[in-house]
Protein backbone atom coordinates (compact mmCIF):
# COMPACT_ATOMS: atom_id res chain seq x y z
CA UNK A 1 0.00 0.00 0.00
CA UNK A 2 1.28 3.48 -0.80
CA UNK A 3 2.23 5.73 2.08
CA UNK A 4 0.66 9.18 2.18
CA UNK A 5 2.29 11.74 4.47
CA UNK A 6 0.21 13.71 6.95
CA UNK A 7 -0.10 17.48 6.63
CA UNK A 8 2.45 18.24 9.32
CA UNK A 9 5.00 15.77 7.86
CA UNK A 10 5.20 17.29 4.38
CA UNK A 11 7.54 20.28 4.20
CA UNK A 12 6.44 21.41 0.71
CA UNK A 13 2.84 22.09 1.63
CA UNK A 14 2.11 25.74 2.23
CA UNK A 15 0.97 27.10 5.57
CA UNK A 16 -2.29 28.23 3.97
CA UNK A 17 -3.33 24.61 3.27
CA UNK A 18 -2.70 23.67 6.90
CA UNK A 19 -4.78 26.46 8.41
CA UNK A 20 -8.36 26.03 9.55
CA UNK A 21 -11.11 27.12 7.17
CA UNK A 22 -12.41 30.63 7.65
CA UNK A 23 -15.66 31.15 9.49
CA UNK A 24 -18.73 32.96 8.25
CA UNK A 25 -21.44 32.48 5.71
CA UNK A 26 -19.80 30.41 3.06
CA UNK A 27 -21.18 29.30 -0.25
CA UNK A 28 -22.41 25.98 1.16
CA UNK A 29 -24.45 27.69 3.86
CA UNK A 30 -26.07 30.06 1.34
CA UNK A 31 -27.03 27.17 -0.94
CA UNK A 32 -28.45 25.08 1.92
CA UNK A 33 -30.59 27.96 3.16
CA UNK A 34 -32.14 28.49 -0.29
CA UNK A 35 -32.99 24.82 -0.96
CA UNK A 36 -36.62 23.89 -1.49
CA UNK A 37 -38.01 21.50 1.09
CA UNK A 38 -40.76 19.10 -0.01
CA UNK A 39 -43.81 19.37 2.28
CA UNK A 40 -44.51 16.24 4.30
CA UNK A 41 -47.86 15.63 2.60
CA UNK A 42 -46.10 15.22 -0.76
CA UNK A 43 -43.18 13.13 0.51
CA UNK A 44 -42.90 9.38 0.12
CA UNK A 45 -43.73 8.62 3.74
CA UNK A 46 -42.79 5.42 5.53
CA UNK A 47 -46.47 4.61 6.07
CA UNK A 48 -46.88 4.48 2.28
CA UNK A 49 -44.15 1.90 1.80
CA UNK A 50 -44.99 -1.74 1.34
CA UNK A 51 -42.13 -3.54 3.10
CA UNK A 52 -43.31 -6.75 4.75
CA UNK A 53 -42.75 -9.94 2.77
CA UNK A 54 -46.21 -11.30 3.68
CA UNK A 55 -47.90 -8.14 2.42
CA UNK A 56 -46.00 -8.22 -0.86
CA UNK A 57 -46.73 -11.93 -1.40
CA UNK A 58 -50.44 -11.30 -0.71
CA UNK A 59 -50.45 -8.77 -3.57
CA UNK A 60 -48.88 -11.42 -5.85
CA UNK A 61 -51.46 -14.01 -4.80
CA UNK A 62 -54.36 -11.58 -5.45
CA UNK A 63 -53.48 -11.86 -9.17
CA UNK A 64 -54.75 -8.53 -10.41
CA UNK A 65 -51.98 -7.41 -12.76
CA UNK A 66 -51.26 -5.60 -15.99
CA UNK A 67 -48.26 -5.58 -18.31
CA UNK A 68 -46.74 -2.71 -20.22
CA UNK A 69 -43.58 -2.22 -22.27
CA UNK A 70 -41.48 -1.36 -19.21
CA UNK A 71 -43.57 -2.32 -16.19
CA UNK A 72 -45.70 -5.04 -14.68
CA UNK A 73 -48.05 -3.64 -12.04
CA UNK A 74 -49.89 -5.71 -9.43
CA UNK A 75 -52.48 -4.25 -7.08
CA UNK A 76 -54.70 -5.32 -4.23
CA UNK A 77 -57.17 -3.26 -2.18
CA UNK A 78 -56.11 -2.55 1.40
CA UNK A 79 -57.95 -1.47 4.56
CA UNK A 80 -55.99 1.75 4.99
CA UNK A 81 -56.98 5.21 3.78
CA UNK A 82 -53.91 5.58 1.55
CA UNK A 83 -52.07 3.63 -1.14
CA UNK A 84 -48.85 1.74 -0.38
CA UNK A 85 -46.10 1.09 -2.90
CA UNK A 86 -43.03 -1.01 -3.54
CA UNK A 87 -40.79 -1.47 -6.58
CA UNK A 88 -38.98 -4.69 -7.45
CA UNK A 89 -36.18 -4.74 -10.03
CA UNK A 90 -34.42 -8.01 -10.75
CA UNK A 91 -30.78 -8.48 -11.65
CA UNK A 92 -32.00 -9.92 -14.92
CA UNK A 93 -33.50 -6.51 -15.76
CA UNK A 94 -30.27 -4.67 -15.05
CA UNK A 95 -27.00 -6.22 -13.95
CA UNK A 96 -25.70 -2.99 -12.42
CA UNK A 97 -26.91 -1.95 -8.96
CA UNK A 98 -26.61 1.72 -9.90
CA UNK A 99 -29.16 1.27 -12.70
CA UNK A 100 -31.51 -0.76 -10.50
CA UNK A 101 -31.40 1.93 -7.82
CA UNK A 102 -32.05 4.63 -10.44
CA UNK A 103 -35.12 2.72 -11.68
CA UNK A 104 -36.41 2.37 -8.11
CA UNK A 105 -35.92 6.09 -7.45
CA UNK A 106 -37.77 6.98 -10.67
CA UNK A 107 -40.69 4.70 -9.85
CA UNK A 108 -40.90 6.04 -6.29
CA UNK A 109 -40.89 9.59 -7.65
CA UNK A 110 -43.71 8.80 -10.09
CA UNK A 111 -45.75 7.30 -7.24
CA UNK A 112 -44.97 10.23 -4.94
CA UNK A 113 -46.10 12.78 -7.53
CA UNK A 114 -49.38 11.02 -8.31
CA UNK A 115 -50.24 9.29 -5.03
CA UNK A 116 -53.42 11.32 -4.65
CA UNK A 117 -54.85 9.67 -7.80
CA UNK A 118 -54.76 6.16 -6.38
CA UNK A 119 -57.35 4.56 -4.13
CA UNK A 120 -56.35 2.63 -1.02
CA UNK A 121 -54.33 -0.03 -2.82
CA UNK A 122 -51.21 -2.06 -2.19
CA UNK A 123 -49.16 -1.59 -5.36
CA UNK A 124 -46.19 -3.70 -6.48
CA UNK A 125 -44.33 -2.57 -9.58
CA UNK A 126 -41.89 -4.88 -11.35
CA UNK A 127 -39.66 -3.32 -13.99
CA UNK A 128 -38.98 -5.90 -16.69
CA UNK A 129 -37.13 -3.55 -19.04
CA UNK A 130 -34.38 -1.15 -18.05
CA UNK A 131 -34.76 2.54 -18.88
CA UNK A 132 -32.75 5.75 -18.71
CA UNK A 133 -33.58 9.38 -18.05
CA UNK A 134 -34.65 9.94 -21.67
CA UNK A 135 -37.46 7.42 -21.29
CA UNK A 136 -38.73 8.69 -17.91
CA UNK A 137 -41.83 10.37 -19.35
CA UNK A 138 -42.76 7.26 -21.34
CA UNK A 139 -42.49 5.17 -18.16
CA UNK A 140 -44.54 7.74 -16.23
CA UNK A 141 -47.29 7.71 -18.86
CA UNK A 142 -47.29 3.90 -18.89
CA UNK A 143 -47.47 3.74 -15.08
CA UNK A 144 -50.44 6.12 -14.96
CA UNK A 145 -52.24 4.35 -17.82
CA UNK A 146 -51.79 0.91 -16.23
CA UNK A 147 -52.86 2.18 -12.79
CA UNK A 148 -56.00 3.78 -14.25
CA UNK A 149 -56.91 0.48 -15.95
CA UNK A 150 -56.18 -1.50 -12.77
CA UNK A 151 -58.37 0.76 -10.64
CA UNK A 152 -61.24 0.39 -13.09
CA UNK A 153 -60.79 -3.38 -13.05
CA UNK A 154 -60.77 -3.50 -9.24
CA UNK A 155 -63.93 -1.38 -8.98
CA UNK A 156 -65.78 -3.75 -11.31
CA UNK A 157 -64.82 -6.81 -9.18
Amino acid sequence: YPWFPRTDENQWWSRRDQSTPRQGTGKAQRIASSCFVVPAIHAFQKSKRLKETDEISSVFSFKCQLYGDYLRILAKPNERNHPRFTAIIRKKTSAHAVTRNYIKRCLREIFRRHQNLFDSLDIVVLAHKSFTGNEFHQVEEEFLRLMDTLQKRLVSK
